[in-house]
């Protein structure tokens, strides 16, 4: 069942991302460079990534919700994010223009691993058959 879950999160991972950069791309807020065969303007390099990325960030959540470590997962999650998309600015993989900036992507990372943090837990109550609740500090 956990299987199933992070795979939901994985493709949510590649879709969101991949409507994303092509989003970036077009409105000339930022890009990827130096991929290797692109798909719309999304390198498949990056396609992969995100999905088996989405996966592999799935499988560190545990089966029963724990909201303490959900908050202090996320939190991590958000900011190892933007330092990593800073560094690939900074090594010429990614480019921002047009006045993005790391602040702006960390505004974006908050959203989309909260979603994908929501995803996996709905997919898992999906698969098992049990029921679904929303992130709650009362634990």
């Amino acid at each position: 069942m956990k299987i199933k879950a992070a795979m939901c999160v994985g493709i949510l991972l590649s879709i969101f991302d991949f409507i994303l950069e092509n989003a970036g791309k077009v409105t000339g807020y930022w890009e990827s460079l130096q991929g290797s065969f692109y798909i719309g303007f999304v390198p498949i390099e990056i396609m992969f990534i995100t999905f088996f990325g989405g996966i592999m960030w799935s499988m560190m959540l545990p089966k029963e919700r724990n909201d303490r470590f959900s908050v202090v997962f996320i939190l991590v999650s958000i900011l190892y994010g933007t330092f990593l998309e800073s560094k690939l600015v900074d090594i010429g993989l990614f480019a921002y223009s047009n006045g993005w900036t790391s602040f702006h992507a960390l505004a974006v990372y908050s959203m989309i691993i909260f979603l994908m943090h929501e995803t996996f837990y709905w997919a898992y109550a999906k698969f098992s058959k049990t029921p679904f609740r929303w992130i709650s500090l009362k634990d």
